[in-house]
């Protein structure tokens, strides 16, 4: 009996639990050279934006959309 209770309790949480869509986030810098690299400036540098860098440049000089 116990554990028809803990059954129903779960599925009165999983019906209460609200899913929210994830978002695509638009990216904001693009490679200068190359338009299909792209980055939202969020997450993980990418390796042509770690070799910008590492020229002097910064993330501002950066083509943005």
């Amino acid at each position: 009996m116990e554990n028809a209770v803990l059954v129903d309790e779960a599925d009165q949480l999983a019906q209460s639990v609200t899913v929210t869509k994830k978002r695509a986030i638009t990216a904001v810098y693009h490679h200068p050279e190359h338009d299909h690299l792209t980055w939202s400036g969020r997450g993980r540098t990418p390796v042509w934006v770690q070799q910008w860098l590492q020229t002097g440049k910064t993330v501002y000089d950066l083509p943005k959309y």
